[in-house]
């Protein structure tokens, strides 16, 4: 069945795969745990069971392989059906459960818009007011919003319940919240982009990359931990994407120093987000 899935993956197009392939194939998998018994299928069961995190780790780096491929031939990343695919098809076997919605959807919509907005002014609005401040101009494109808009928010379901629902999951039971969150949503999320340096001029551009990626994976890893649900993070990654997609203020010619304490005042607030967790989503939302 997994094979199946690479190979429907590499050959059709990724919106088909999402949308029939994907579907087909959780109901076979679900049909073949409930009503097939063969003596096999219980040691298969036991032994994904058994080694799920090898399984996981397994996953990831195919899904990282046919993702090089894809940007490499498409210039375009084109493996988030297979992302959400394989994490869903591992959880059913090995019998976890992707909580998608902890509560009322209204609440979980807002809480995403919350994290979202985090996610904005500690890492990039800081560096924004100041080119901004220094003649810049915002340039947004409302057609390239609502065009991306599926795509991206395809994209966050696919990473979030990859990273944050399977794999953070796992490495959190295994060696606790603190290791586990930064093991998967900073450095392997930080892994997961190195993908891209095709993209950019510069190595400094490219290195600022990386980290704001493992940055941005870090709070969407806390607040997965804090909520316990993937639809507020699903939500915050494809409003961010979005953003990132429609959303450009080029870089001023600033002198340096006044970089340097935008970033300081982006690593502030960074720390101050975290502070602030507890009271945001314990208080206003009720999440435990």
């Amino acid at each position: 069945m997994v094979l199946c899935l690479l190979i429907a993956a590499l050959v059709l197009p990724p919106y088909f795969v999402f949308m029939f392939v994907v579907p087909l194939l959780g109901l076979l998998a679900i049909f073949h745990m409930r009503h097939v018994k063969r003596r096999h299928h219980g040691e298969i069961l036991d032994w994904v069971k058994e080694h799920v995190l090898t399984v996981s780790i397994a996953i990831l780096f195919v899904v990282f392989l046919f993702k090089i491929c894809y940007i490499l031939l498409f210039k375009f990343p084109l493996d988030k059906a297979l992302d959400y695919s394989l994490a869903f098809l591992v959880s059913i076997y090995s019998g976890l459960k992707l909580r998608y919605i902890k509560g009322r959807v209204s609440r979980e919509i807002v809480t995403g818009i919350i994290i979202y907005l985090m996610m904005v002014v500690s890492t990039i609005a800081p560096i924004w007011a100041v080119s901004l401040l220094f003649g810049s101009h915002v340039e947004f494109n409302f057609v390239a919003a609502i065009a991306v808009a599926p795509f991206m928010f395809t994209v966050g379901l696919g990473e979030e319940t990859l990273f944050r629902g399977l794999l953070q999951g796992l490495f959190v039971e295994k060696y606790g919240s603190r290791i586990g969150i930064f093991l998967v949503s900073f450095l392997l999320f930080l892994i997961w982009h190195v993908v891209w340096i095709n993209a950019f001029k510069t190595q400094f551009t490219y290195v600022s990359f990386l980290l704001y990626s493992g940055f941005l994976g870090f709070i969407l890893g806390v607040a997965y931990e804090k909520s316990g649900s993937l639809l507020p993070v699903i939500i915050a990654h494809g409003l961010w994407d979005i953003m990132i997609s429609s959303l450009k203020i080029p870089v001023a010619s600033v002198p340096f120093r006044f970089y340097l304490i935008s970033i300081l005042v982006c690593a502030s607030i960074y720390l101050l987000v975290f502070k602030v967790y507890e009271q945001i989503f314990l208080n206003l939302f009720l999440i435990r």
